[in-house]
């Protein structure tokens, strides 16, 4: 047993370090690399299910075995992805690299990032950081990406709003992966969040568009629900929304927001993936109220439970 231990990890490396990498480059916990690590928000110290995972982790990379050659793997390298999937016609990659720290450069942080790798419009695929400081906000959801597949599917109603003169918004638009896609494309969008999510979508926009392209792209505060911001923004021809319902106290702002900005000839592309179920339903029992509801069917293998529907405004 003491030489399948001698095997399970490199030479010099203990097993605190090796799981702290590890769970820094996983999970996104902090590390000094020395193996005394804090979690993240996401992943609370005090929960005794991490806890015990640590100590499961630790045991399992002294051993020989599949575990072992997974964590010695990933401790072993500064940047690793965690997981590759094709979506449609998009690839959706989440990495995860040790960078310097800004506070102490000698000391490397993990720093996570989804990148979005897409069709021939794409000059070079796109990258978004993961700020896990705003919540939701700040993640990227597998409803964005199918989102993404039907408006470059000439079949669907959305392509026929990527070109000619049309008001486009996206409400709770977090990275602003839809707007930075329809820029790219040749449209011009409104991308619209709460005010603490505003630097962020202008960072991503940044990183990812140029001339032509991020002129396109304007950025706005909207709260859903709120009057004065619905006068400011008058109505759009279309109105994208992609995983907005989780919440059941945002579902009236939210059917207050998408009246409001709407008129009779306009089109609501709502996308959310199923998880809690009653509160997507009575959303969408709220919505049926104002609107006529098409659900769209996803032409490809889709394993988050996506669902996509096109809304219009009841006459």
């Amino acid at each position: 047993q003491s030489r399948e231990k001698m095997d399970a990890l490199e030479p010099g490396v203990s097993p605190e370090e090796a799981v702290s990498r590890y769970l820094a480059l996983s999970y996104g916990y902090t590390t000094d690399g020395t193996g005394k690590d804090t979690h993240c928000a996401v992943l609370s110290p005090e929960d005794e299910e991490f806890a015990e995972c640590d100590n499961w982790l630790k045991e399992s990379c002294q051993n020989a075995g599949e575990a072992a050659k997974h964590i010695r793997m990933v401790s072993s390298s500064d940047d690793f992805v965690v997981f590759d999937r094709t979506v449609g016609s998009i690839v959706h990659r989440f990495r995860s690299k040790f960078v310097p720290s800004d506070t102490n450069p000698a000391v490397k942080v993990p720093q996570q990032y989804t990148e979005i790798l897409a069709p021939a419009h794409f000059k070079k695929g796109l990258i978004f950081p993961l700020n896990k400081d705003l919540g939701e906000a700040g993640c990227m959801f597998q409803s964005e990406i199918v989102m993404c597949n039907f408006m470059n599917d000439p079949t669907c109603q959305l392509n026929s709003y990527m070109t000619g003169d049309k008001r486009i918004v996206e409400l709770g638009c977090g990275t602003g992966l839809l707007g930075i896609v329809i820029a790219q494309i040749g449209q011009s969008v409104v991308l619209t969040d709460m005010p603490h999510v505003l630097d962020q979508i202008q960072e991503n926009v940044q990183v990812n568009l140029e001339g032509e392209a991020a002129a396109r792209v304007s950025i706005s505060a909207l709260t859903w629900g709120d009057d004065a911001h619905h006068t400011e923004h008058g109505t759009y021809d279309l109105v994208l929304c992609s995983d907005l319902v989780y919440k059941e106290e945002t579902k009236e702002p939210l059917v207050k927001t998408l009246r409001a900005i709407t008129r009779p000839d306009s089109l609501v592309a709502m996308a959310f993936e199923r998880r809690r179920k009653a509160v997507e339903d009575s959303f969408m029992d709220m919505c049926s109220q104002y609107f006529d509801i098409e659900q769209l069917t996803i032409p490809y293998q889709e394993d988050n439970g996506v669902l996509v529907h096109l809304m219009r405004p009841k006459e």
